[in-house]
């Protein structure tokens, strides 16, 4: 039977096809590619007609062909400013659960100055595990809860926010401030999305005692 594919997603939480598994039929192209030194940005314009639908199991080939153009050299300052996130003190005998934010210095917030196209995605993915000082390593422990309440594990590059209204006057966005309920105090009760603290059956028996520090990397990529 025809299995259904979609590796034209780019919803929140899709996540790029490189990185997932081959049995893993969802997904989209990589959004920025660099050859040397130079940028390019992946044209959603020219998106294949035939990257969504139905794979058949007998054949199993498909044949996708996507469109990159150069990075523009102009076209107003895009950044980036990123918080550190602390998950607080936590027992070594933790139940399996996400852990909401105990405190966060700065804030995440994407600038975008182009005059013409505010639009912007924005991907996160765990590239250093939580490590304590002794080397041992909490795996698949950086998540992030995303706008419809699933857990993400950052495992591959993640989109966790898009700006879609292109012609907005607005420059500067602060995404953290949608991590908790709105007009509520930044505390673990009132958190709706963003970094949590991913403790599984999996990895909750590596626990062991110590100052755990990680990596997420995030990445913004304008024009949608």
């Amino acid at each position: 039977m025809p299995e259904p594919y979609n590796f034209n997603d780019f919803s929140i939480g899709s996540q790029s096809f490189l990185t997932t598994a081959a049995t893993d039929l969802q997904g989209h192209a990589p959004l920025a590619l660099m050859k040397g030194t130079t940028k390019y940005d992946l044209d959603r314009t020219k998106l294949p007609s035939n990257g969504q639908g139905r794979l058949n199991p007998v054949s199993g080939v498909l044949n996708l062909t996507y469109h990159y153009k150069v990075h523009p050299a102009t076209g107003g300052y895009l950044g980036l400013t990123v918080p550190t996130v602390d998950f607080g003190q936590q027992l070594i005998t933790a139940a399996p659960g996400d852990y909401p934010i105990a405190k966060l210095t700065s804030s995440l917030v994407v600038t975008n100055q182009n005059p013409t196209n505010k639009t912007f995605q924005l991907t996160a993915q765990a590239t250093k595990p939580l490590t304590n000082t002794a080397g041992q390593e909490l795996t698949g422990a950086l998540g992030y809860e995303l706008s419809d309440g699933t857990i993400a594990e950052l495992s591959s590059d993640t989109v966790v926010y898009a700006n879609t209204n292109a012609t907005t006057s607005q420059t500067s966005f602060n995404v953290s401030d949608g991590w908790w309920k709105a007009n509520s105090p930044q505390t673990g009760e009132n958190q709706i999305s963003g970094p949590r603290l991913h403790i599984t059956d999996a990895n909750r028996p590596a626990i062991k005692a110590g100052k755990y520090t990680g990596e997420i990397t995030w990445t913004v990529t304008n024009g949608l």
